[in-house]
């Protein structure tokens, strides 16, 4: 659930994409020019069941955002591999460890880095 303050503009985007367990919202603030004061926020759920073909859509779907909206980006969610450690780099936010993990695994990594998403959050944020 998202709670937006009635000053911001919201537009419910289709993500052009299989992948069903996600929104994703583009919110506009009060700004001179189209790309000022924008914000595409996305929300995610992977279930640990995914299927390879439900996972490859959800790698093509993190591509088309990236092409398709040039503006600041923030994701967040669940995705459910639990066996992808990270390590803070204090620079860019937290880095994956890729040392045993799966094909798969391996392609979440790389759909994130070939996307230039980096993941800030270190720790876990639920129990």
């Amino acid at each position: 659930m998202f709670y937006i303050a009635s000053d911001i503009q919201v537009t419910v985007l289709d993500s052009h994409s299989a992948f069903q367990e996600c929104i994703f919202l583009l919110l506009k603030g009060r700004g001179t020019s189209l790309s000022q004061n924008q914000l595409l926020l996305g929300n995610i759920y992977r279930s640990p069941n995914s299927t390879q073909d439900n996972d490859n859509e959800l790698y093509k779907m993190l591509f088309y955002i990236q092409q398709h909206y040039n503006v600041p980006k923030l994701i967040v969610g669940d995705f459910s591999f639990s066996n992808i450690r990270l390590y803070n780099t204090y620079d860019f936010g937290v880095i994956a460890i890729c040392s045993n993990l799966t094909d798969n695994e391996l392609r979440f990594v790389n759909a994130l880095r070939g996307n230039f998403l980096f993941q800030r959050a270190s720790q876990p944020t639920r129990q």
